[in-house]
Order: structure tokens, then sequence, then C-alpha cells
């Protein structure tokens, strides 16, 4: 059994889980969904293989996903939360679930705030007094 990289936890403790290797990739994404689900500009998002994610006992009672099927790419796209406190956890769209991975909100896990973005996606959604991030590329949309 591997070692946790990572431990995180939803906003109430009734969702805790770890993930055992480091995200594939990490990137500030500024689409609709992020900014309404954060309640802010965006949010910064882990890929992780589904399979280093465990979910403490427990944790599963307090998980419900809804299903987006309005969005950009014209798939469907589940957001999954915790039914206490209703902070989104992670996302799975149509390319994640191809290549077995979830999109994990970096700010629920322990030292989530150190994985800096490679890449900054839907900017046009970016409000104007939002500047870039120094050295991390812009993408108006999903490049």
């Amino acid at each position: 059994m591997s070692t946790a990289k990572y431990t995180g936890e939803c906003l109430c403790g009734g969702v805790r889980f770890t993930l055992s290797n480091e995200p594939k990739a990490v990137v500030s994404c500024h689409c609709e969904h992020c900014r309404k689900g954060a309640g802010g500009i965006g949010q910064v998002v882990g890929a992780f293989s589904k399979d280093d994610l465990n979910l403490e006992p427990g944790s599963e009672d307090n998980i419900s996903t809804y299903v987006f099927t309005k969005t950009t790419s014209g798939k469907p796209k589940d957001k999954t939360f915790c039914k206490s406190c209703g902070v989104p956890l992670w996302t799975v769209t149509e390319d994640a679930r191809q290549k077995g991975q979830i999109l994990m909100r970096t700010v629920l896990l322990d030292k989530g705030s150190e994985l800096k973005p490679k890449a900054a996606i839907f900017t046009k959604g970016r409000p104007s007094w939002a500047g870039s991030m120094e050295g991390v590329p812009d993408f108006e949309t999903m490049p």
C-alpha cells in the first residue's frame, strides 16, 4: 500500500480522503462553472488518477454528484460535492473520464496551495482586474 502524497477534506470534514501520487497536471480554470462553483474568479484543479483517490470510511455517504449537460464541449461532466457543506470536491469531464482522472480542487488538499498551475484556461472569463500569473501561459479557451 502506497503512502499518501496528499490528504484533504471538505469544509465540514464530512468527506476526507488521501491521494497517493502527484497530479498529472495543475491548471487555473476561469470557466463559468469553476467561477460559480468557487464563488470567485476561478479555481485551481489538479488532474489526479482516480485510482489514486482513497476515501476515508464514512466519506462516501456524504458525497453527491451533479451532472452538467450544458457545457462548453457539449459533453456532460460530473461535479462531485459534499452533501453536508456543499463544497465542490472534484470534476470529471469526458476527457478526464477517458484518461481515468479526476480534477480535484487543490484548495482542499493539505499543502495544495503549493501546487502551482502550469496553465490558466478559459481566461476569457477572468475579470479584467485579475491579471495573469507570472510565468503561467493563458489560454482563452481549452488548449
